[in-house]
């Protein structure tokens, strides 16, 4: 089945201000079809709309994205990745952190601050 949010998402740690979450990249996400046909990766565009779901589903916070005060992709996300979202709310801005699981490491892939 495709989708464009993940499924099986798991909550490592929650707090009142905070959230990390787990997931697998299925390489059926549609987010990935055409984006690019020999290798796909995950669109930043996919990355800011999880961030705000997650956000909301979760209760961090209920904001739409008005503004991208920062952001940086450094590493592409690519079917079957493991990935770590971790999201904060400081009551004017949400943060995010997404970590891929390569090479026996959590490194950053992406990250950036929006309101």
């Amino acid at each position: 089945m495709n989708s464009l949010i993940p499924a099986d998402v798991a909550v490592i740690e929650k707090t009142e201000n905070s959230i990390v979450l787990e997931f697998i990249l299925s390489p059926t996400l549609l987010w990935f079809k055409g984006h690019f046909p020999v290798q796909p990766i995950l669109p930043g565009v996919a990355q800011l709309d999880w961030v705000t779901q997650f956000a909301r589903a979760f209760g961090l916070c209920d904001r739409t994205v008005k503004n991208i005060r920062q952001i940086k992709f450094t590493v592409p996300m690519t079917p079957q990745d493991l990935i770590r979202l971790h999201l904060s709310f400081d009551e004017k801005h949400l943060s995010f952190t997404y970590k891929s699981f390569k090479n026996n490491e959590w490194i950053t892939v992406s990250q950036g601050k929006v309101s």
